[in-house]
């Protein structure tokens, strides 16, 4: 990948070796959080199977927790527990993102389309989620922010930002650190009532298999052209 950085936390405690080239580990950026050095190692890697290396002088002070990989990739499984790194997508699909490439993505991910409008005056535009799941949706039109959505029944009115002839809808769906920090391998996945320090490290519910939630809009959306009656007769007033 043209992008591709190695994320631990408290990096410079270690050494690292890329495919046996030794790269510093001082003085480098961080990533999510200050604690999580960042070193671009993008040069060093080739196509096939590729060997990171960390070594350290191990006390009580070394906490040993997940490493990532961060880049402009997509992540292909292989098997249970096997991943590759290969070529993002041109444009995703409706339905889930972590199983078109992405099932540790951290970011957001925007949908959109292009609607032809007939006719605004009379009537009233509603754009409805259809099983959605992501901490929030923003809805842009024509380049306006029309609002969020965050909770049922899942649809926003965005009347007054139609207009007749060409549109341009965009839902972004916010993404969370979920699928990045886990818990990845705790049985009841998503499940879960509760996360804490625990379902990190419940035996009793371990599986190997990672355990990622789905994201995205999962079955679309829909933009629903509401006609408003205009045939009432008027009230009589007294």
């Amino acid at each position: 990948p043209s992008s591709l950085h190695l994320i631990v936390e408290k990096l410079q405690r270690f050494h690292l070796k890329v495919n046996d080239h030794p790269i510093s580990t001082h003085g480098l950026g961080w990533h999510w959080d200050k604690q999580f050095g960042r070193v671009d190692i993008a040069s060093f890697i080739t196509r096939g199977e590729n060997t990171i290396e960390l070594s350290c002088a191990y006390d009580l002070d070394t906490e040993i927790e997940d490493i990532y990989l961060v880049g402009d990739f997509a992540v292909e499984r292989r098997g249970t527990n096997q991943y590759v790194l290969t070529s993002e997508l041109d444009h995703l699909e409706d339905g889930d993102w972590t199983q078109q490439g992405y099932p540790f993505y951290a970011g957001n991910m925007i949908y959109d389309k292009e609607i032809g409008v007939a006719e605004t005056g009379d009537r009233k535009f509603i754009v409805s989620l259809i099983d959605p799941h992501a901490t929030l949706f923003v809805v842009t039109v024509n380049g306006k922010e029309a609002g969020y959505i965050w909770k049922q029944p899942w649809d926003i009115d965005v009347t007054d930002h139609i207009k007749k002839g060409h549109n341009t809808l965009q839902i972004e769906a916010v993404g969370s650190l979920r699928n990045t920090f886990g818990p990845l391998h705790h049985d009841l996945g998503d499940r879960l009532p509760w996360t804490g320090p625990a379902e990190f490290v419940d035996q009793a519910h371990w599986t190997d298999q990672y355990q990622v939630a789905p994201y995205g809009l999962l079955r679309g959306a829909e933009f629903k052209i509401i006609r408003q009656r205009t045939d009432d007769p008027p009230k009589s007033a007294k």
